[in-house]
């Protein structure tokens, strides 16, 4: 068995380019995905529910597929709208010259941004200083931190800096979008060669801790699953381990797995893969590829239903 279903992938041990503390971040899962792969070669990523984007983060390292990110929340999507643009380098020396002090924080916290470079850098600064890296209303900042140094533990200039360029280099093949990722899911005509991975707001059962953890957490499962069932491309759906998804997963004809992972604060928790099958968790293991050559190619614009809102770099 190749996913880790009794032996938890522990999140510490996996490369991430991502820039977010996300809530919900799917860093973990980044070994399994490139498992998916070597059954699947992308030729084009969807992620539908596109949050920290770790996994695209992998997939442009890895793969040398083009990458289509989604993602409701206007803050969180300011932020990949700007990593994929021209502002890149704007956002990443902002970041570097930041003066960080509560008084400064909270500032910034406070403003009403101009552009979306002002929100993907009100956003970033939230991100880190919020506990958890929480970014729904109510969420409370850091208090004392880790070794007492407060609302500064998670703030890395030079780390968070040189991620966005890292990602900047690969803007040529990446298209950002804010829509509604059910009306993605069941009006995209997919084209052959392309993964579509669906990672919703875990809000399907009664205790679901994504009410509390995003800010558009309201979403129908049923109708999410129903999507999911009739796509002709190959998918991957992880949600949480909890009897409605279970059941869910049942009424629509498609399998899943408990896999397990460990936090970045040695929390072990159980997660559900769902899938149409797992025949592609069992192939033997392949070294992963090579980092691919820059794709001279921009995104094609005919990839992209007309009813979803672009923001190209």
């Amino acid at each position: 068995m190749t996913l880790p279903t009794a032996k938890p992938e522990n999140i510490a041990r996996v490369k991430t380019r991502g820039l977010f503390r996300y809530p919900g971040g799917k860093t973990w899962f980044a070994p399994s995905l490139l498992r998916f792969f070597q059954a699947h070669p992308p030729e084009l990523f969807v992620e539908t529910f596109a949050g920290g984007a770790a996994l695209s983060a992998t997939v442009l390292e890895h793969t040398p597929a083009r990458v289509w990110l989604n993602e409701l929340d206007p803050d969180v999507h300011a932020v990949h709208a700007t990593v994929y643009s021209d502002h890149a380098p704007q956002l990443a020396q902002r970041i570097l010259d930041f003066p960080f002090r509560r008084e400064t924080v909270l500032e910034v916290l406070h403003a009403t941004p101009r552009t979306t470079l002002d929100r993907a850098f009100r956003t970033l600064v939230r991100n880190r200083v919020n506990r958890g890296g929480i970014l729904a209303p109510g969420a409370g900042l850091v208090k004392k931190g880790e070794n007492g140094k407060g609302l500064a533990q998670r703030w890395y200039p030079a780390t968070l800096a040189g991620r966005i360029a890292v990602l900047h280099a690969h803007r040529h093949r990446v298209t950002v979008t804010r829509g509604d990722a059910l009306s993605i899911l069941e009006r995209t005509p997919f084209h052959p060669g392309t993964v579509v991975f669906v990672d919703p707001p875990y809000t399907a059962g009664k205790k679901s801790a994504g009410k509390r953890l995003y800010t558009h957490h309201q979403l129908d499962h049923a109708r999410l699953f129903a999507a999911c069932a009739t796509l002709r491309v190959p998918w991957l759906m992880t949600h949480e381990h909890d009897e409605a998804v279970m059941a869910l997963a049942w009424d629509h004809g498609l399998a899943w797995r408990p896999i397990k992972m460990t936090s970045g604060h040695g929390v072990t928790a159980k997660e559900l893969v769902v899938a149409r099958d797992f025949t592609w968790a069992d192939l033997p293991e392949q070294p992963a590829p090579p980092p691919p050559a820059r794709m001279p190619s921009l995104f094609p614009q005919d990839d992209v239903p007309p009813h979803v809102r672009s923001t190209r770099g």
